[in-house]
């Protein structure tokens, strides 16, 4: 069996989608795996009721940072606007499905909506995004979006999601103490949202890479311990 959840059934443009996937026991034990992107060629395909484009530069990019040649093990999570064109007003029904050696194994559907933004202030924060999807922010600022949308409209829905995101983009230079100031920001200001676990699996490779090894394994202590079966969950455990 293969279920999918989503982590809202509401979203504003903009907004990302986070999907998770789990694989039943019995698919575990067949050493069964998730891949860590979708648009490559892989085991699992997403299929919506209603065509949906690809996003036209899609990016080889899993919500946890986890080496390329590494794969989830029974349950992996995808932002689903990473990969297709779904910041557009509708609503959306999709499953997946999952290629096995016995045969192809779907999901139940599931269905979200995405409406415009509200206000004024979300419609400039919206249009302050230009690179989408959200994935090509961990490798480029590109004009300094993410940084920019959480100086000037910093009550903005999407001002957590671009904190989190400009960490990433730190992260990725190597500017470990800026990262986790961003990381730190989006656990602080922020009430628990779809990516506040792996945030906190983030802020423990910060704390790594600047020599707070003890620091670090409590963090990650925290999240095995706070975020049981999510993908947060396997990355904390593979990294502590």
């Amino acid at each position: 069996m293969i279920e999918i959840t989503i982590d809202q059934k509401e979203f504003m443009q903009g907004e990302p989608q986070l999907l998770t996937v789990k694989l039943s026991e019995d698919l575990v034990e067949k050493k069964t795996v998730l891949p860590r992107a979708l648009f490559k060629k892989t085991n699992l395909t997403l299929i919506f009721a209603e065509p949906v484009e690809p996003m036209q530069k899609p990016e080889d990019q899993a919500i946890v940072a986890i080496p390329k040649q590494d794969f989830y093990k029974g349950i992996a999570a995808y932002l689903i606007n990473n990969y297709f064109n779904t910041h557009t007003p509708a609503t959306y029904t999709l499953k997946a499905v999952l290629k096995t050696p016995e045969g192809s194994i779907e999901s139940k559907a599931i269905t979200y909506t995405v409406h415009a933004a509200d206000s004024s202030l979300e419609e400039e924060a919206f249009g302050r995004l230009h690179h989408f999807p959200w994935a090509n922010y961990v490798s480029n600022k590109y004009c300094g979006d993410t940084f920019d949308l959480v100086h000037r409209w910093p009550e903005s829905r999407l001002a957590k999601y671009c904190d989190y995101y400009s960490g990433r983009f730190l992260l990725e230079q190597r500017d470990y103490n800026g990262a986790l100031e961003k990381f730190e920001n989006v656990i602080t200001q922020n009430e628990p949202f779809a990516l506040t676990s792996d945030t906190e699996v983030q802020i423990a490779v910060c704390l790594m890479n600047i020599g707070e090894k003890d620091k670090a394994k409590k963090q990650l202590e925290k999240v095995q311990s706070q975020y049981k079966q999510t993908p947060a969950t396997e990355d904390a455990q593979r990294k502590n």
